[in-house]
């Protein structure tokens, strides 16, 4: 038995008391029965994904509902639950319902069920358009779509769930069909599946005429053969990484890692073999590459110093200490910038130079493209007619002229980005230092948050959040810094700030997180929301953000008094649920499944007997959706998921 038949059998006889979750199925099952046909969807769907005994009988009613999608939801629940009681009202659905989602639903359930009296019927629409079963005529004619593609497709998985080898060689004529859709994907998948018959299928693929067949067959049979994919060039790395390299082998692959005409493939295999080593000079040799011209190289080498870091149980070690040297920008310096010389004039070009004082008057700069062109070329501009003050050209001319000049090309965007050594090196330091949690990091990110590099800054922040997470608490030095971030400009960094300080475990920053509950920017509140939850300073200004404008904020919110609070929040967190047209309505319900789902449940229950609280019914039955939500097992059924209700 599962959790829930611990109350029913599986043919729905009670023996116990009923539970909540007895009493939510059936005011669902009574809301299927109802007037409201999105009611009655809502429920349908809720049910299914219930998966109580008692529910099994309302699904089946509803597969003869006047509404179509009632119909569909309630095979949708069923596909979701199967129930050997629904095999044959599920079959007549397929064979008679002219709604294809009805059908699609239908197919999927028999499937799961492996059905043995669809078989035949399965097979025959893997096939065609079969004339004993009744279609929607209309809509193909209407849409001129053919429903019947989308139930081939559905039909071939249900026979591989069923496991059905009769069925290959419809799957094969199907997928040789050289006028039907492509079932390469799902064919080839289910052949997989349908045992000798379909591998024998497959491999027979790899003759076929069409180069696409042949590859797909090639990787399926490939993957059932538990071959791995990979360049041998990862895997030799991966192999000889794993043997201790000799003082002569270290010092070659020291070699090859700084030697910058060998491939890119052969040095990034070496920082692979060094970082393998370890030890201080494998440190050193990586820290040496940190100015290197390509940026994969520098930025390897940055993550194989973390590893090595890591991997030791004392701090502060070799590897550390050159990532905080990378941060410091100690390890690669800024390139000194060229000197300007100004090019000498020859005596000739001095005596031609005008002077600046006492130009010309009668000079005048030519005034248009053209008068440019001709300048110097009395000839011409009479030819031209050109009058003294020059022709003036319109601006759709010159835009004309700036087109005729305009270099023809493809603009081409590098895939990494140029990025200066002396630039990248710090920011990415500040990145990977968050993966080192201790005080001392802490401190030098905190120095970096005040520095001119707006991305390091954001790094360091970054980081400081995720090192304070792991250890629950930052140095004094390096909450101050983040206070002081809070005044900045740049709202990135104030976010980042926001959500550090509320890992930092200083009780003492609560003040300024909760004025951050006013920010402008919403994300913003959220983490500070989050942060006071964080600091275990969850107050009333944290339930006034229940009614945030901003969705985000208020469920912040309802999480952070949930958290807070306990039990004691039901009554609030029921009433938010139903707050803003039930917004939040399903990540509500779980929160409180997690707190005490039976009272919880109870509540939403007894919405729906009201028939005056009908317009907030959806909420209610939804709410209960989540709450009462099973797991599926081996058998597709619901089972005890450790929730108590």
């Amino acid at each position: 038995m599962n959790r829930i038949g611990a109350q029913f059998d599986r043919d729905g006889t009670a023996h116990n008391a009923p539970t909540p979750t007895d009493r939510a199925a059936a005011a669902l099952c009574k809301v299927l029965g109802s007037d409201v046909d999105v009611h009655r969807c809502a429920a349908a769907q809720a049910l299914g994904q219930m998966g109580h005994p008692a529910s099994v009988d309302a699904l089946i009613a509803a597969l003869v509902d006047d509404d179509e999608d009632v119909r569909a939801d309630a095979a949708g629940g069923l596909s979701r639950r199967p129930d050997p009681r629904a095999a044959k009202p599920l079959l007549d659905s397929l064979l008679g319902d002219p709604c294809i989602e009805v059908k699609l639903a239908a197919i999927e359930a028999l499937g799961r069920l492996r059905d043995a009296a669809a078989l035949p019927w399965l097979m025959r629409l893997v096939r065609g358009r079969d004339e004993e079963i009744v279609w929607d005529e209309n809509e193909f004619h209407a849409s001129g779509w053919d429903d019947w593609t989308d139930i081939q497709l559905k039909a071939i998985e249900a026979l591989a769930e069923i496991g059905a080898p009769d069925a290959v060689g419809d799957i094969v004529a199907a997928l040789q069909d050289e006028f039907g859709q492509n079932l390469i994907e799902v064919g080839f998948g289910a052949l997989a599946r349908l045992g000798e018959p379909g591998l024998s299928a497959l491999a027979g693929f790899l003759e076929d005429d069409d180069d696409d067949r042949r590859r797909h067959a090639a990787a399926v049979l490939a993957k059932l053969n538990g071959a791995v994919t990979g360049s041998e060039i990862t895997q030799d790395a991966e192999e000889r990484s794993e043997e201790a390299l000799s003082e002569e082998e270290f010092e070659a692959e020291a070699a090859r890692l700084g030697d910058v005409q060998q491939p890119l493939h052969a040095r990034l295999e070496a920082i692979g073999r060094l970082a393998a080593h370890g030890g201080e000079e494998a440190v050193a040799a990586l820290a040496s590459i940190l100015g290197d011209a390509d940026r994969q190289i520098r930025l390897t080498a940055m993550t194989a110093l973390v590893r090595l870091s890591t991997t030791l149980d004392i701090w502060p070690n070799a590897a550390g200490e050159a990532l905080l040297a990378a941060l410091r920008g100690e390890l690669v310096s800024a390139p000194e910038p060229e000197p300007v010389i100004e090019p000498e004039k020859s005596e000739a070009e001095e005596q031609d130079e005008p002077p600046e004082s006492d130009p010309d008057p009668e000079s005048t700069s030519p005034t248009s493209t053209l008068s440019a062109m001709l300048s110097g070329h009395s000839e011409a501009a009479q030819v031209m007619e050109e009058p003294e003050r020059g022709v003036e050209l319109t601006r759709l001319d010159m835009e004309r002229l700036a087109l005729a000049v305009r270099k023809k090309g493809k603009r081409v965007v590098p895939v990494t980005p140029t990025i200066a050594p002396h630039h990248d090196v710090p920011r990415f330091a500040a990145r990977l230092l968050g993966d080192l949690p201790h005080g001392e990091v802490a401190v030098e990110l905190a120095k970096a948050l005040s520095e001119n590099d707006g991305e390091k800054r954001l790094a360091a922040a970054d980081s400081l959040g995720r090192i304070g997470q792991q250890l629950g608490l930052l140095p004094g030095e390096a909450v101050e810094a983040l206070l002081d971030a809070l005044l900045n400009t740049d709202r990135d960094l104030r976010l980042l700030a926001v959500r550090a300080l509320g890992n930092s475990g200083d009780a003492a920053v609560a003040k300024r997180l909760i004025r951050c509950l006013r920010d402008g920017d919403s994300f913003i509140r959220t983490e500070a929301v989050r942060g006071l939850a964080q600091l275990e300073a969850v107050g009333p200004e944290i339930e006034r953000r229940l009614d945030d404008p901003e969705p985000a904020v208020r469920l912040a919110a309802a999480e952070a008094i949930a958290g807070a609070q306990g039990r004691d929040s039901l009554d609030t967190l029921i009433d938010f649920t139903f707050a803003f047209e039930g917004y939040h309505r399903r990540q509500t319900a779980r929160l409180l499944r997690d707190l005490d789902a039976g009272p919880a449940s109870d509540r939403f229950v007894a919405v729906l007997n009201d028939q005056e609280q009908q317009p907030v019914w959806q909420v209610a039955i939804e709410a209960l959706e989540e709450i009462h939500r099973a797991s599926p097992d081996e058998h597709g059924l619901a089972q005890d998921n450790g929730q108590s209700v």
